[in-house]
């Protein structure tokens, strides 16, 4: 017993001192901040946590989380961003030069804005129709829905022939948000984007995201799942999808938190209706 005491106690002391160097909140937001601001985004940032967590949750460095905000119409926005800094300082891990690149659109560091457009009406109406029939057809009782949301993609990672226009809808997208910057609109003009049409050519996907929850982090109902999941996508009523790319996918997820890779398939959609479904 005295020697798992001392253990205890030794633990939390290192906790002690692992937040000891930490600086405070408001430092770190307003170095984020002025970032920010000098990529054109005038909205607030606001720290949530500063934890000595590197990348991978080793001590290497410190991680921070923050909120940005800005107002569009009558409504409040909010994203959510991870910052890494040198351990014990307000120094960002980062090259200086990419951090004030103008175009955003190569490096991940600003991915929350980015992808901002995911809070459009027009998005969330989007997201809504497809929850319907998730919720509708997709009804299996390990299967527990985690996010949906459509994404933004820097880099063409799979080719499908019915969607060529990738490459070129990249520099109609560029010459959107520079439009939209000039005319001054939210998120430094990356909120106001064509949703459906860049959907349409591949540039936004829409993803989709399961837990299969079980006793056992390799289960035995994978077989089952990638049986049945094909003809339940098929049976969803697509009409008021947008056409683009679609991809279901799911994790094995244990009640302790065990987790392990699944199973995706993707479906295209054109014409309001699936014309292919690949099992990936």
């Amino acid at each position: 017993m005295k020697t798992i005491k001392k253990l205890s106690i030794l633990f939390f002391l290192l906790l002690i001192l692992a937040s000891c160097g930490t600086k405070p909140k408001s430092e770190y937001q307003k170095v984020i901040q002025d970032i920010y601001q000098k990529n054109g985004f005038d909205g607030k940032v606001t720290v949530t946590s500063v934890k000595n967590e590197g990348y991978l949750y080793s001590t290497v460095s410190t991680r921070v989380l923050f909120d940005y905000s800005e107002k569009v119409g009558d409504r409040d926005i909010t994203v959510n961003n991870t910052f890494f800094f040198e351990k014990d300082s307000v120094t960002p891990s980062y090259d200086m030069d990419e951090l004030n690149n103008k175009d955003l659109m190569d490096i991940q560091y600003f991915d929350d804005v980015i992808q901002s457009f995911r809070h459009q009406k027009e998005a969330i109406i989007l997201k809504k129709n497809v929850e319907t029939q998730l919720n509708k057809y997709i009804k299996l009782d390990t299967l527990h829905l985690s996010s949906i949301r459509p994404q933004f993609l820097r880099y063409e990672y799979d080719k499908y022939p019915e969607f060529k226009e990738f490459s070129k809808s990249q520099e109609d997208y560029k010459k959107d948000v520079l439009k939209n910057q000039q005319n001054k609109l939210p998120f430094n003009g990356y909120f106001d984007i064509d949703l459906k049409r860049y959907m349409k050519t591949g540039l936004i996907r829409f993803y989709i995201y399961y837990d299969n929850v079980t006793d056992d982090i390799f289960p035995d109902n994978e077989a089952d799942l990638n049986f049945d999941l094909p003809f339940m996508i098929r049976e969803m009523d697509v009409s008021n999808f947008y056409d683009g790319i679609y991809r279901l996918s799911y994790d094995n997820r244990t009640p302790e938190g065990g987790v392990s890779g699944g199973h995706s398939f993707t479906f295209l959609i054109i014409n309001n209706r699936i014309t292919r479904l690949i099992e990936e």
